[in-house]
């Protein structure tokens, strides 16, 4: 008998172990609840992103130095006094726009023309190449005094079969006979009437001038 109720005491004990470990093996991991039961939070909704600020309207490209109104901008005009009467010349400052000069224009105003300003001081020639119209020239050294003044006459134009050596071969020349800085070029006539002569001094700031120069 009392054999049998130590078997009977230890098949419960057994029982009793075997459901403990049961439990055990079916909890979280974690020490919370089962996985199956972890509750689901909801993911919190993107922060709206304010639209993006149209684009700043830009400001206008600048211009070039100012003109008389109905002038191209950046059509610069100096103040330029020869004998009694002031002029507005074009300014030639770089080595484009002295290349160019009054080439196709058909006249130049009584109170215009251009103002050639070269980086250095040389020898210096001009020539009519596809020049319209007559004009007077005066070459000008570092200080403004005028060195040489012709007037330069229209040439023929370049023919169709002329090749373009051809035509500056032909073109004349006209010297500044010494050594000049700046040239200035005004309406056929003006210089003899204005009675300029040679070694006249022309007031202006040239010092400013050169160092616009390029």
């Amino acid at each position: 008998m009392a054999l049998g109720r130590v078997i009977l005491a230890l098949a419960l004990t057994a029982a009793v172990l075997a459901m403990l470990v049961g439990n055990v093996r079916c909890s979280d991991p974690a020490g919370g609840l089962p996985a199956a039961e972890t509750p689901t939070i909801p993911a919190s909704p993107p922060a709206t992103q304010p639209p993006p600020a149209p684009p700043a309207a830009a400001d206008p490209a600048p211009s070039g130095e100012p003109g008389e109104p109905g002038e191209p901008a950046g059509d610069e005009r100096l103040p330029v006094t020869l004998g009694d009467r002031t002029f507005r010349l074009e300014l030639a400052l770089d080595p484009e726009s002295r290349t160019r000069g009054l080439m196709d224009r058909e006249s130049i105003a009584p109170d215009g023309g251009m103002l050639f300003a070269f980086p250095d001081v040389a020898m210096r020639s001009f020539w009519m190449k596809n020049c319209l119209t007559d004009m007077d020239i005066a070459f000008l050294d570092a200080s403004g005094r005028i060195t040489a003044m012709h007037t330069m006459r229209v040439e023929p134009p370049q023919r169709p079969d002329e090749a373009e050596w051809a035509y500056e071969w032909r073109l004349r020349g006209y010297s500044s006979l010494r050594p000049a800085q700046f040239v200035i070029e005004v309406a056929p006539g003006t210089l003899a009437a204005l009675g300029l002569r040679r070694g006249e001094e022309v007031p202006l700031d040239w010092a400013a001038l050169k160092r616009r120069a390029r």
